[in-house]
């Protein structure tokens, strides 16, 4: 049988481990597509290929000690842009197949380390990236910095297009590398339970 004593101080203990500021706590993110920048770029003979993407949606509900996230990160697959038309036409045509597979998504299930609510935090995001009509288990690290309800990120991932099933783009001449670097600077709304 516990005593009022001993329940007094399990009682105090707990509330001592919900009020530490290291304590895990749900945030909630919805990113800005206005702001948020999504580019890429891809190794080819003589020089390499830079492009951009617009974000269509993205909000995610994470852990901020780290554990569980849900959510997603949605990328209007047409909107992917090189600045050469004929090139564009190809990725999406050949490559993408942007009419048939619309949306590139990313969708994290676990947040690795802990998101300081306020300043800097390197972490690393695992999730699913869903391209091509195909899912790929990846796992990215991310710079985090919030300010306030501000969220700033940047990450960058590395895509093995060519092994997740799409067609590679070299011709005779020209070679272009089986992976493309892309890199997001995202920024949005962070709010707290």
């Amino acid at each position: 049988m516990r005593t009022i004593g001993s329940m007094v101080l399990m009682g105090l203990a707990g509330a001592l481990a919900l009020a530490t500021p290291g304590a895990a706590e749900e945030w909630r993110l919805v990113l800005d597509p206005e702001r948020t920048e999504i580019t890429f770029e891809l190794g080819a003979t003589l020089h390499s290929v830079h492009g951009a993407a617009r974000l269509r949606q993205g909000e995610i509900v994470f852990e901020s000690g780290g554990g569980a996230a849900e959510g997603s990160v949605v990328v209007a697959a047409e909107s992917a842009d090189t600045g050469n038309e004929r090139r564009d036409r190809d990725m999406h045509a050949k490559v993408l197949e942007s009419q048939q597979f619309p949306e590139i998504a990313f969708r994290p299930d676990e947040v690795i380390g802990e998101v300081s609510p306020a300043g800097r935090s390197e972490i690393e995001i695992a999730g699913t990236f869903s391209i091509h009509g195909s899912d790929h288990p990846v796992r990215v690290e991310a710079v985090v910095d919030i300010s306030g309800s501000e969220l700033e990120a940047t990450l960058e991932l590395e895509v093995p297009y060519v092994a997740w099933g799409m067609k590679d783009p070299s011709k005779l001449l020209l070679k272009v590398s089986k992976e493309v670097v892309v890199r997001i600077h995202a920024f949005g709304t962070v709010t707290p339970p």
